[in-house]
């Protein structure tokens, strides 16, 4: 409709529907279903793997982390000084589960894990006899540091693994028992006895 105004301009009046036309009804619906950008966002699936998969991804970073360390610790057991290669492996284990516990998020407590790792050796060979036998010259030096190497690693393999198992199952330091965990862990430490006389048949590596 075009409605003339005093002076003489010409404006288009537009054309309101009437309340309850048909014309009124479209645009009310056209209003009603008109898409927002917000909406849009909103309802864009998230790019965010599955639980199930992020669980297989961390556990699979999990045990290249327990062999990155299994490795360091076997490359301790090359030094000839009695005593100090315990400690570094004892270092080097508590790192690795130090480790374990950022990537399943279980608080850590040095002290806590320290005496469960004690606790959990306990009852295994230890680097003890690996000692003595490093105090003698040629023959027995070279004995024990073949053994340190293959205990280190297979000490520190099982500790790893042990505890990737306990966090798995939804486990923390607060309710991980040593003595109930004995035999398992000597049949993981046959198993990283096995692994530590072998070389490492891929890239060791947390990427």
């Amino acid at each position: 409709m075009i409605r003339n105004t005093p002076n003489g301009t010409n404006f288009a009046k537009k054309e309101e529907a009437a309340p309850g036309s048909p014309l009124a009804a479209t645009a009310t619906l056209s209003i009603q279903w008109k898409p927002k950008i917000s909406n849009l966002i909103a309802s864009t699936p998230e790019q965010t793997e599955p639980a199930d998969a992020q669980r297989i991804n961390r556990a699979s970073q999990a045990r290249r982390t327990v062999r990155n360390y299994m490795m360091g610790a076997m490359a301790t057991g090359l030094i000839p000084l009695p005593l100090v290669d315990m400690i570094a492996v004892t270092a080097i284990q508590i790192k690795t589960i130090h480790s374990l516990a950022k990537q399943y998020e279980v608080p850590f407590s040095h002290n806590l894990v320290k005496s469960l790792l004690m606790s959990l050796l306990g009852g295994t060979i230890t680097l003890t006899t690996t000692v003595l036998a490093k105090s003698f010259p040629i023959i027995g030096q070279a004995t024990g540091i073949i053994s340190a190497v293959i205990i280190g690693g297979a000490t520190t393999y099982a500790v790893g693994k042990i505890f990737i198992e306990h966090f798995e199952s939804g486990g923390t330091f607060l309710d991980f028992d040593p003595e109930k965990m004995q035999d398992h862990f000597q049949e993981l430490y046959e198993e990283g006895k096995q692994l530590a006389t072998q070389p490492p048949k891929e890239p060791l590596s947390e990427t």
